[in-house]
C-alpha cells in the first residue's frame, strides 16, 4: 500500500474526533514514512553491495573481474556516473577502447560531479588516442583542460598520449593544464618579488 492510499484509508475509516485523528493519524503517517525509508535504504544497500564488489575488483586492478561486476551493479543503478567511469576504465585497461568510450559517455550523460567529469573527459581522450583517432582525442583533451584537468604527470608519461603528444594542440592543452596546476607561473605579478 503506498503512502497516499494509507492516508486515504486512514481518513475514510477513522471513527474518531478530528483532534484524536490528528494526534494518532500523524503517528501512523510518520510510522509509514519510517517504514518506507527503511525499505528504500535496504534497496540502496543491495545496490551498494554490487557496486562495492565491483569497486573491490577495481581497486585491486582486476579489470576482467570488475567488468561483469559493474555491469550487474549498473543494471540496478543506471545513473551512477562513477560506476560508469570505472566500468569504462576497466574496459580501457583490457584494451576494449570502444566499449570504454561507450561507458565514459554514459558516465558523462549522468551529470558527474566536476572533478569526475574532467577525469572522464581525459580518459575519453586517452582511449581515442589509443585508437589513433587524433581529432576526437584532442577534442576531449581540450574539454578536459577547459574544465580544470591538470594531471601533468599523465600528460608527460602515459603511453596513451604517444599518438598525439607531438601535436601543437596537445602542447597548447599541456600549457593550459600547467597554468591550472601552477597559476602563479602564468601571472607575471606573482613573480615580482
Amino acid at each position: 500500500m503506498c503512502r497516499e492510499d494509507f492516508v486515504t484509508f486512514t481518513l475514510k475509516t477513522a471513527d474518531m474526533k478530528k483532534s484524536s485523528f490528528l494526534r494518532y493519524g500523524f503517528f501512523f503517517v510518520s510510522f509509514f514514512q519510517l517504514q518506507y525509508s527503511i525499505a528504500q535504504t535496504n534497496i540502496a544497500n543491495l545496490q551498494n553491495a554490487d557496486t562495492q564488489l565491483a569497486d573491490s575488483f577495481y581497486s585491486l586492478g582486476q579489470w576482467k573481474a570488475a567488468i561483469p561486476a559493474y555491469e550487474v551493479a549498473l543494471k540496478k543503478d543506471v545513473s551512477n556516473s562513477l560506476a560508469w567511469n570505472r566500468l569504462g576504465y576497466s574496459y580501457h585497461n583490457t584494451g576494449e577502447y570502444a566499449k570504454a568510450i561507450s561507458a565514459y559517455q554514459k558516465s558523462l550523460g549522468n551529470q558527474p560531479f566536476p572533478q569526475l567529469k574532467t577525469v572522464v573527459q581525459s580518459r575519453m581522450s586517452r582511449s581515442y588516442a589509443l585508437m589513433q583517432k587524433k581529432n576526437e582525442s584532442l577534442i576531449w583533451l581540450d574539454s578536459a583542460t577547459k574544465n580544470g584537468y591538470a594531471n601533468l604527470k599523465e600528460m608527460d608519461s602515459l603511453r596513451d598520449y604517444d599518438f598525439i603528444r607531438n601535436e601543437s594542440d596537445f602542447k597548447a592543452f599541456y600549457n593550459r593544464a600547467y597554468n591550472i596546476a601552477y597559476p602563479c607561473m602564468s601571472d607575471p605579478r606573482a613573480r615580482q618579488f
